[in-house]
């Protein structure tokens, strides 16, 4: 998890957002807007989810599709 969730920081760092990471609630999930401002919010609070790592896998893909 550690190597994706570096990847997601350098892909939203290169291109401007504001991250967010948290701990809330009972469910793992990535968010984020474009407009008005680059925003995502990654909250992980089960660590040993085995979707975890696909979660943030795709999460990545996606992001680093918008802006290829």
């Amino acid at each position: 998890m550690t190597d994706k969730l570096n990847e997601l920081f350098h892909v939203c760092g290169i291109n401007d957002f504001h991250f967010t990471y948290q701990k809330v609630g009972e469910e793992n999930y990535i968010n984020y807007e474009l407009t008005p401002d680059k925003k995502i919010v990654v909250n992980i609070v089960n660590i040993e989810d085995v979707e975890l790592e696909k979660l943030l896998e795709d999460k990545i893909n996606e992001l680093k599709k918008l802006f290829n």
